[in-house]
């Protein structure tokens, strides 16, 4: 069984024993983020996907069908024999390290289009919001947050009170938090007063109020 802890009121979907994988010595701690994570995705509906290596570990798990939308080269390329897809490249200026398209010409498309759940990553979670490295990879998270009926944040434990340069939303600008273990303090506090929620400790068969 699962085990999530939580802050506010929105919980995971449920995951069976035979999704959760079994024990954590059979998944990675990303790798079942990116179970979790996908489970979220429900028939038909808008998704989009970060260009993020944490937000990669969803691709083996989509099983809905649905509209896949990313900027990542990644992305689409582990999920493009996955039939029950429709999925999107936007284009743009390449980033060739990390392999994503930016700038004016993708920000002019995510313009126009409404996402129903959206999962991006960070470089950092902090008390005043969400960072990563790149301006240009801020101005997008920024826009796809702000288009997005839910938004999730996929980050593991080291990613918390660190400091880059580009901030990309408030905590208030994101729906929900996965993560791989217990934040600081001052981070679960943050985000409660956000109402943000925050679900950690998936494998945890002792502690936690409640029991998926």
């Amino acid at each position: 069984m699962l085990t999530t802890k939580v802050v506010s009121n929105k919980k995971p979907p449920l995951l069976s024993d035979s999704e959760s994988g079994g024990s954590t010595s059979q998944n990675s701690n990303k790798d079942l983020l990116g179970k979790v994570a996908s489970s979220y995705i429900k028939k038909n509906a808008i998704c989009y996907l970060d260009t993020s290596t944490t937000v990669q570990y969803m691709c083996k798990y989509i099983k809905e069908k649905s509209t896949i939308y990313s900027n990542s080269i990644d992305i689409i390329e582990q999920l493009k024999d996955n039939a029950t897809l429709d999925l999107h490249l936007l284009g743009g200026k390449l980033n060739p390290v990390n392999r994503y398209f930016f700038g004016s010409e993708t920000l002019t498309i995510l313009d126009n289009i409404r996402f129903d759940i959206a999962f991006l990553g960070a470089a950092s979670i902090t008390e005043d919001g969400f960072y990563t490295f790149e301006n240009e990879d801020a101005a997008i998270k920024h826009l796809i947050a702000k288009n997005s009926t839910l938004t999730c944040v996929l980050a593991d434990s080291g990613k918390f009170l660190l400091q880059p340069a580009y901030k990309f939303g408030k905590l208030s600008d994101v729906d929900i938090v996965l993560t791989t273990k217990m934040p600081p303090k001052a981070i679960v506090t943050a985000l409660a007063k956000a109402n943000c929620s925050l679900f950690w400790d998936f494998n945890d068969k002792v502690k936690g109020e409640n029991i998926l």
